[in-house]
């Protein structure tokens, strides 16, 4: 009696294993080695992970990203060391900007053609809502803090381009429509795409503006989280088209919360948070494809927030709860040339 209790028990431990084995082949290798591809079948290599800072701590919820073209170093927003870690062209961690050069709070990274630094950041203990900016030196050159328009004393900006004028363009937490400041910080104005698109009694009297962009003729695609769309506006500020349409399914957004100019490829590159996707439009607004979704191996995601684009063309992705940013190689698909 005491051996087939005890050949019962072994039996069942043996079957346990055997259902966990089962299960890790499933669902952990293919999501951890396997080749991932684009929509199209195109292969996404990974060229490098950014897991460390310059200090060799861990990455911690890096939440931005943005990459200078004229230097190609790298920026990444580290939410959790409440600091900027700035990576050479070859993804080497270099340095960290942080709290000793005013940097407590930061949310986003943009470089301007001389090399100033700007950095949004939320309010904190030492000072309200601002924009940093740092020289090339990183020595401090100037504050900007936000007045002028209703809102002005609540807002947290949070993405920001130069535009081909000089001024800046600036996104906030919760905020519809763009700020736009001239080079000094002053307002100027408010674009608001809800104010052209919407009757006046919609439901939606204004559109909440998640990120920004511009490409090399100075065109700004303003992204909404909300209606999971992209406005696209000239450089001098007149609306000429929107596209992009919510869902869960391939081509759709759920979530978007980045996106990136390709110049040279003519791509539009836009981050789904909750699909764990980057989808890819050319530059009519037609969608071309998308890859990544839910997981840890290379290529796949857990929550991205950001999208770059380096001078190589790799397509650089904040990765969010995998803790890291993915440097990844998008084959080039060929129904891509018919668009040149």
């Amino acid at each position: 009696m005491k051996d087939k209790i005890i050949k019962k028990i072994t039996d069942n431990k043996k079957t346990r294993i055997m259902i966990i084995a089962i299960y890790l082949i499933i669902f952990f290798i293919p999501n951890a080695y396997s080749q991932q591809r684009t929509s199209l079948g195109d292969p996404v290599i990974p060229i490098a992970m950014l897991t460390k800072d310059d200090q060799g701590q861990p990455l911690k919820f890096p939440s931005s990203v943005f990459c200078d073209q004229k230097t190609g170093e790298i920026y990444v927003v580290s939410s959790g060391s409440s600091k900027v870690v700035i990576y050479s062209p070859d993804y080497f961690p270099e340095i960290s900007i942080g709290e000793g050069r005013g940097i407590d709070a930061p949310r986003g990274v943009y470089v301007d053609k001389k090399g100033n630094i700007y950095i949004t950041q939320g309010p904190s203990s030492t000072h309200p809502s601002e924009i940093t900016i740092l020289n090339a030196a990183l020595f401090p050159v100037k504050n900007i803090t936000f007045k002028g328009f209703k809102g002005a004393k609540s807002f947290i900006p949070v993405n920001l381009i130069e535009g081909k004028y000089g001024n800046l363009y600036v996104t906030g937490l919760g905020t519809y429509g763009v700020i736009v400041l001239n080079k000094n910080g002053k307002f100027l104005k408010r674009i608001v795409p809800g104010k052209n698109l919407y009757l006046k009694h919609s439901k939606i009297p204004h559109i909440i503006i998640t990120n920004i962009a511009k490409d090399k003729n100075g065109n700004l695609f303003m992204l909404s989280e909300s209606t999971s769309k992209i406005y696209v506006y000239n450089a001098e500020g007149d609306f000429l088209f929107s596209f992009g349409q919510k869902g869960g399914t391939l081509g759709k957004t759920s979530h978007p919360r980045g996106i990136a100019i390709d110049n040279d490829k003519k791509l539009i590159y836009v981050v789904d948070y909750m699909r764990h996707t980057v989808l890819a439009y050319n530059f009519r607004g037609e969608f071309m494809f998308e890859f990544g979704g839910k997981g840890w191996g290379p290529g796949w995601f857990n929550y991205p927030t950001s999208v770059t684009v380096d001078k190589n063309g790799y397509v650089i992705v904040a990765d969010l709860f995998n803790q890291r940013v993915q440097v990844l190689k998008i084959g080039k698909p060929k129904d891509l040339l018919q668009f040149k």
